[in-house]
């Protein structure tokens, strides 16, 4: 999917086509018809847009290596979850008191 007309990537993304020529401008891509072609680069702009303006980082939550952890000392039982970007994340369930 690199270079596709505005329509399209609208169908794809599942937006109407007038708000995702709004999201364009407002990014600063000069597209002003349905009909433009839109190519990866301006793509990759109208992305960090929308997550800027959304307030949404690079980073994925937990990228920062900080760990949480939670009162009570006694864990019932504890597993390994894996995470799509590669890493482990321990997890322990505890019991409630009683």
């Amino acid at each position: 999917m690199s270079d596709v007309t505005i329509e399209q990537l609208a169908k794809v993304v599942g937006t109407p086509i007038e708000k995702l020529l709004s999201q364009l401008e407002e990014a600063g891509v000069g597209k002003k018809k349905a009909t433009d072609t839109i190519d990866t680069k301006e793509k990759s702009l109208l992305l960090a847009y929308l997550r800027k303006s959304h307030g949404k980082e690079k980073k994925s939550i937990g990228a920062s290596g900080k760990k949480l952890s939670l009162g009570n000392k006694k864990p019932v039982a504890s597993t390994t979850l894996s995470r799509s970007s590669g890493g482990k994340v321990n997890i322990a369930i505890k019991s409630k008191k009683r």
